[in-house]
């Protein structure tokens, strides 16, 4: 590594690392939101007994409450009573903190002052740090969006079955985390098609050249990696077999849930 690369590589560090600072410093010194205390009591459901089912009306996926049972297993909780907050939260904290470091992998694209800009304002931004310090999906679901949008795009670059498989895992982690992932998806989905239309304006680009690097295996395996991720996360680990139908199911519930009616009117505090 030259001087220059080194002193880029030793400034993202220390940004990276000032964002992890923000994010662990007296962790648990905030009692918990009810939303996190919510999530906090099915994981600790999942600790005590063992027992996991998706419920595609409330809650949302099941990444969150899997990421942290080892944690509470390794700092010795057993039962609910014997977790604290900061047992809970490491959980976004470490997304958050990997969301920074997903900056470092776009560095080529983004050049050398976009890049470290990028990690500051990621690493310092208000509502990332107070989220990634917050015991809920959010935290996760920009994570693995941010991953898969990252694999995709090295795929673009350079196709193999490697990169399709770390965009479906990604992409898989993705809806297995909260349902509004479709709105994700429908983004990324509109940002390929406007990619391309710059293209075919530009430089007249057509969609069958843009298409060619791509092979049908390879969208196989990215398919079948999410498919398998999202089926055995949603199934808890095949124990319960609706969970996957259920995670499909869902995006009616709360597109019907959309409105501000039903049990999302608990949530309608115009004075906020």
């Amino acid at each position: 590594m030259n001087p220059r690369g080194f002193i880029f590589f030793l400034t993202f560090a220390v940004i990276a690392t000032m964002g992890l600072w923000l994010r662990v410093t007296q962790l648990g010194a905030r009692p918990m939101h009810c939303d996190e205390a919510n999530q906090a009591v099915r994981t600790g459901i999942l600790l005590e007994k063992g027992i996991y089912q998706y419920d595609p009306h409330e809650h949302h996926g099941p990444t969150l409450y899997y990421c942290a049972l080892p944690i509470l297993r390794m700092r010795g909780a057993r039962t609910l009573a014997e977790s604290t907050e900061t047992d809970f939260r490491i959980v976004p904290v470490a997304f958050g903190f990997g969301m920074v470091v997903l900056i470092w992998l776009m560095r080529r694209e983004l050049g050398v002052a976009a890049t470290l800009w990028a990690a500051l304002f990621a690493a310092i931004s208000h509502g990332l740090v107070f989220y990634s310090r917050y015991y809920i999906q959010e935290p996760m679901l920009v994570f693995f969006a941010t991953a898969a949008v990252i694999t995709g795009w090295r795929y673009v670059q350079k196709p193999g079955f490697g990169w399709a498989a770390a965009c479906g895992a990604a992409l898989g982690l993705t809806h297995a985390t909260k349902e509004t992932c479709v709105i994700l998806y429908a983004a990324m989905g509109g940002a390929l098609v406007v990619a391309w239309l710059l293209a075919y304006l530009r430089e007249g680009v057509s969609l069958r050249e843009s298409l060619r690097g791509i092979r049908p295996a390879h969208m196989a395996v990215g398919l079948a990696m999410a498919a398998a991720i999202s089926i055995t996360l949603f199934s808890s680990f095949f124990t319960h077999a609706r969970g996957p139908l259920d995670s499909i199911l869902a995006f009616s519930t709360y597109l019907a849930r959309a409105d501000g009616t039903g049990s999302s009117g608990i949530h309608d505090k115009p004075w906020h």
